[in-house]
């Protein structure tokens, strides 16, 4: 067992965003409004029907922001055990294991598939926010296809290489009898 400081690296930092996530939110819809000191008073905002019961801003409390944190830490704390873990534990390599046989075989060989795909993920969009950058577009939902599109067809070649290699294949796994004589 070996510690990959990039797992809780990463973890840390989600977790981080996802704190910040909830107090914009807690802000944003219907402020953070709770006690005392009040920090910024933002004038409430309701929308119109259908949306009547949504109230945007409001006062903002340093109380309030607490709150928005301390609401938010448990879901960070998950994030973050989820990094610790990975951090200790190589999963690409459990995969590996599971998809040499069993009953999670098949699960075992997609999630294999799945994490060679996830850099080539990062990749695509990277590459598309740049083309669509250069062409003078707004990088959104339309730039999802053509990130899946990249991400699919590297995937399927990682499962043609990984196959052409035996990989999951119990035949490449099981012990070689030693030739039988003919008498």
């Amino acid at each position: 067992m070996t510690f990959r400081p990039a797992p809780l690296r990463a973890g840390v930092a989600l977790a981080a965003i996802f704190i910040a996530a909830r107090v914009i939110y807690r802000v944003l819809f219907n402020g953070a409004s709770r006690g005392t000191p009040v920090l910024l008073d933002l004038p409430p905002v309701r929308l119109p029907a259908p949306y009547a019961h949504v109230v945007l801003f409001g006062p903002v409390t340093g109380s309030g922001l607490w709150e928005a944190v301390l609401s938010a830490l448990p879901i960070a704390g998950i994030i973050l055990g989820f990094g610790i873990l990975n951090s200790f534990v190589d999963v690409a390599r459990g995969f590996v294991h599971l998809a040499r046989g069993g009953p999670m075989q098949g699960i075992a060989r997609m999630l294999v598939v799945a994490w060679a795909a996830l850099p080539a993920l990062a990749d695509a969009v990277h590459s598309v926010r740049l083309a669509f950058r250069l062409r003078g577009e707004r990088f959104g939902p339309r730039a999802l296809v053509p990130i899946l599109e990249r991400t699919l067809e590297h995937a399927g070649r990682v499962a043609a290489a990984l196959e052409l290699r035996g990989f999951g294949s119990r035949a490449s796994h099981q012990p070689h009898a030693a030739p039988q004589n003919p008498s």
